[in-house]
Order: C-alpha cells, then sequence, then structure tokens
C-alpha cells in the first residue's frame, strides 16, 4: 500500500481503489468485536479514506466471482488468504461459516452493525462537538 500511496504523487487527484468487498467488511467488524473495539472501531472500514477508494464494498465476494467468470475476466486468488495463520483468515474460515449456519445472513448483520455504528459514531461526534463549543464560549465569557 505505502508503494500506492508515493505513486499516487506522481498523479493530481488521484486516487487508490482498493478490492475490499462486503465479506472484507463482515470479517472487518468481527476481527474488532473480538479484540474489543469500541464504536469507533465497530464502523471498520469507510468507502472513502483519504486517497482510499473502496468502490466495490457493497458487494459479496461471491457475487463478484460470479460476475468475473460470468465475463470470462482472469483474476487471482491470494493463497495466503486459504491459510489459517493470521487471524482473519481464522475468522473467514472458521469461525464466520459456523456462525451462518445460525444465521445465513450473518455477515450483513456485521456490516449493517458498521453501518449503525457510523451514524451512532457520528452522532456522538456532533454532540461532543456542541458541548466543547458551548464550554468553549462559556469559558472565554467567564475570562
Amino acid at each position: 500500500m505505502n508503494f500506492l500511496i508515493r505513486l499516487k504523487k506522481n498523479y493530481k487527484n488521484a486516487k487508490i481503489a482498493v478490492a475490499h468487498n462486503m465479506d472484507d467488511q463482515a470479517e472487518t467488524v468481527l476481527m474488532r468485536i473480538i479484540r474489543g473495539s469500541g464504536l469507533d472501531g465497530l464502523k471498520a472500514m469507510d468507502y472513502k479514506n483519504g486517497p482510499i477508494i473502496r468502490p466495490i464494498m457493497d458487494f459479496k465476494k461471491s457475487q463478484i466471482l460470479k460476475f468475473l467468470d460470468y465475463n470470462k475476466i482472469d483474476y487471482h486468488i491470494d493463497y495466503t488468504n486459504l491459510q489459517r495463520d493470521y487471524t482473519r483468515n481464522k475468522i473467514r474460515l472458521d469461525i464466520i461459516p459456523q456462525i451462518e449456519k445460525i444465521n445465513p445472513n450473518f455477515k450483513k448483520s456485521l456490516v449493517n452493525l458498521s453501518e449503525v455504528s457510523k451514524n451512532d459514531y457520528e452522532i456522538l461526534k456532533d454532540i461532543e462537538d456542541e458541548i466543547f463549543e458551548k464550554i468553549l464560549v462559556k469559558k472565554v465569557k467567564t475570562n
């Protein structure tokens, strides 16, 4: 990623499109829950974060692969995604499939949690900003 960010500097208003999808978002949310994240962490990945954009994050990996196959577009699967050496891969390969036996829409539920968390976080941030501004104004008036 650092290479792409350095390369971006050569182009005006360039963006770096990454292939994160709905499955990646769900995995990120669950990983953060497991690690004890707060509301900020539950927001998970944004569609846009500085020069990084995630244009296919609303699509399931299976939908993307079907599209590529149907249109005879070659793609590469990173074999390391199938190794259980990393926490994310254990979540992807072991934990989520077990939970999907109970709730087939589990990934969508995690993505929904992320969206609700983003909204709640923004509301709390706005309230915090208002209160902070009132405190500053009050402090300035008393000095």
